[in-house]
């Protein structure tokens, strides 16, 4: 299948489809094998992919969740926020069969419980400068760890662990991630433009608004990889 690209007006039409997206995928998977499991960011754009997903028909005490990445140092005032962004405008609504968060000590517990059983839908954000989670360039694509800590005061899931997940949604929305946009879709696969890596993957839906996709709009790609 590789990349599947979706333009849309705005935003929030951009999160509904990618939310009618995400709740057919795991759907599908708890029809296959009676459970679901994903991994959710806390990127910006994405809580009206949330928003979306809260009036789909998916049977959330079915889906496991783990968190893509976030901040551990506790003396900093970022302190597990990320976490309690997921929670207050998603989690605590559906109620999920898990909700693996990250807090810094349970690193390794939380890798060994993510390494038992595929994860179906990972969605996964784009920065403005091609991050995702805290994978900043140059990124790390050859690390086999599921987790890393970086610098003390944060913890990301890595690329490689991201790019075993069946299916991968993201939702990139206004004219400041236009350019990564561009530089995701039309450079080569490399650390210095971490989100290149997921072109890479058999299954990747990326959900545009007109403004993230401005630089896109009317190029003809020849070769994404």
């Amino acid at each position: 299948m590789g990349i599947s690209i979706m333009i849309s007006e705005d935003p929030i039409d951009s999160g509904y489809k990618a939310g009618v997206c995400i709740a057919d995928l795991l759907n599908d998977a708890i029809d296959d094998k009676g459970n679901a499991r994903m991994i959710l960011s806390a990127e910006p754009d994405l809580f009206n992919i949330y928003n979306s997903l809260l009036v789909e028909d998916v049977d959330w005490s079915k889906v496991e969740v783990f968190q893509l990445c976030e901040y551990i140092n506790e003396s900093d005032t970022n302190f597990g926020i990320l976490r309690k962004k997921l929670d207050e405008n998603f989690i605590s609504k559906i109620e999920p069969k898990a909700f693996y968060y990250l807090n810094g000590n349970n690193t390794q517990s939380i890798s060994e419980l993510l390494s038992k059983e595929e994860v179906d839908v990972a969605v996964i954000g784009i920065g403005k400068n091609t991050e995702f989670g805290f994978n900043y360039s140059p990124a790390d694509f050859d690390s086999t760890l599921n987790y890393k800590i970086i610098n003390n005061d944060k913890v990301t899931m890595l690329p490689l662990q991201i790019m075993k997940s069946r299916h991968i949604i993201s939702v990139v929305s206004n004219k400041e991630k236009k350019e990564a946009v561009y530089r995701t879709i039309t450079e080569k696969y490399s650390k210095n433009t971490p989100s290149s890596i997921l072109k890479l993957h058999s299954s990747w839906f990326l959900f545009l608004d007109y403004d993230s996709s401005e630089k896109l709009l009317n190029l003809e790609v020849k070769n994404f990889n």
